[in-house]
């Protein structure tokens, strides 16, 4: 019996392009980065908009999950209504991202599948964060209310022969375009044939690795535990036992990671202090002026790949410092993550300052905007990080471990609404009849 690809093409759920032939409209951020005040503007921006479907307000999932039930009804009414269509042959989705990340023009090329789910322990597809079990049961309600997927988990794979980037489709007129947040998106489709049996090949038995999408990827896991109890007699190829991904090739040029700069808020003086008087006697520090912007010499650290773990720290004053860690800070245990940057300030500075549950942290991409929180008042230090490097993602995956939560920012986020799939046991038909006659909130619309 041959054994499943990995990685399969699918009848893609997107905006009818002769209604919308501009994606800038609907499209959305993943849920995870749109913060109240983005997801206003994006509902704002057009009344179909995928973040009617992507985010769940909290105020609304707080009430026995009627959040849930008024997005699954949504779905369907923009199903009934024609604004969603459902592509009629199998496709993988080629996607290319534009954008410029500190003045350099960057262009990363990737594809949307569905991949096979598989736990953990097999191995086939790796994580390399913690997650939390909050965002998790709200993804699986999600799943459960709408059997779709509306945004992209973002996962890396190798291929040394880049097929993904030798594609002959890139050279054609796209089959939609659009732009997010500064961010070009252009999109086509492959059905099968040579160029999707190249992908596959590509991409193997795995393994795959999670870039952006921890929870949404064991939310998914659970949701096809639970749907093959519900229907013992599916096929091996129903749609619960895949998830929607966002593949990019890891040596891809368009790979970026940013830093997740840490803000700590919240913090009693005496736990401040006391926090700082033992980092410090870990870590050489160099005090440098600093009015708003980013020494040169504190980015060009910030920039470095010096192995030793090195960091910007800012607690306000006009005075930034950069923090290089000594002997004493290294760790003597082997292990793929135990000496990275973000572990490090983790053990060393982050958790003795949330000892107690005290304090918060928040996080950010960009140096000038921890440094004007901290002038602000609105935290009262800035721990400025140099981004973890793909290598160490990989690394971390292969060996087992996990990162800190936050470790990773990959940039461009993969984005919600270019393509969607349906991921039930019966057929999108069939779970628009069954879904139709839910009341659809007007406030929601």
């Amino acid at each position: 019996m041959q054994k499943p690809q990995l990685i399969i093409p699918f009848r893609g759920l997107r905006y009818d392009p002769a209604r919308l032939p501009d994606l800038s409209p609907v499209v959305s951020p993943p849920y995870d980065v749109i913060s109240p005040e983005a997801e206003t503007a994006l509902a704002r921006r057009h009344p179909e908009n995928v973040v009617r479907l992507e985010s769940v307000p909290p105020a609304r999932g707080d009430h026995g999950g009627d959040a849930f039930a008024h997005i699954a009804a949504t779905l369907a009414a923009w199903l009934a209504s024609g604004v969603l269509i459902e592509d009629s042959e199998a496709c993988l989705y080629p996607l290319e991202q534009s954008f410029t990340w500190r003045g350099r023009s960057r262009r990363q090329r990737g594809f949307l599948c569905l991949l096979r789910l598989a736990s953990w322990e097999k191995k086939v597809v790796l994580p390399h964060e913690s997650t939390l079990p909050r965002p998790k049961a709200e993804r699986l309600d999600l799943l459960r209310a709408c059997q779709a997927h509306f945004s992209p988990v973002l996962a890396l794979y190798r291929d040394p022969a880049h097929a993904a980037a030798n594609l002959e489709i890139w050279d054609r007129p796209p089959l939609a375009q659009g732009e997010l947040d500064g961010v070009g998106l252009r999109l086509w489709s492959v059905e099968e044939g040579a160029q999707v049996q190249a992908l596959q090949q590509a991409v193997g038995a795995g393994p795959v690795f999670i870039a952006d999408g921890h929870h949404r990827y064991e939310s998914a896991l659970a949701f096809r535990d639970e749907m093959r109890l519900r229907h013992p007699d599916a096929p091996p190829n129903a749609g619960f036992n895949y998830l929607l991904v966002h593949l990019l090739e890891a040596s891809d040029p368009g790979v970026a990671i940013l830093p997740a700069h840490r803000l700590l808020s919240g913090l009693g003086r005496k736990r401040l202090e006391s926090a700082w008087r033992e980092f410090v006697q870990d870590f050489d520090l160099e005090p440098l002026p600093c009015r708003g912007r980013l020494p040169k010499q504190a980015a060009d650290l910030l920039e470095s790949r010096d192995e030793r773990p090195a960091y910007g720290i800012y607690r306000g004053g006009g005075k930034l410092y950069l923090a290089r860690a000594k002997d004493s800070a290294l760790p003597t245990a082997p292990g793929a993550t135990e000496g990275l940057d973000v572990n490090i300030a983790h053990r060393k500075l982050v958790l003795p300052l949330l000892a107690g549950g005290e304090g918060a942290v928040s996080y950010v991409t960009r140096e000038e905007e921890a440094l004007a929180a901290v002038d602000r008042g609105e935290c009262q230090l800035a721990l400025l990080l140099r981004a973890t490097r793909v290598e160490q993602v990989l690394a971390a995956a292969e060996a087992g471990e996990r990162m800190p939560g936050k470790s990773t920012y990959f940039y461009p986020k993969s984005p919600a609404g270019v393509v969607m799939a349906s991921v039930g046991a019966e057929s999108l038909q069939e779970r628009v009849g069954e879904v139709a006659e839910r009341p659809v909130s007007k406030e929601r619309l």
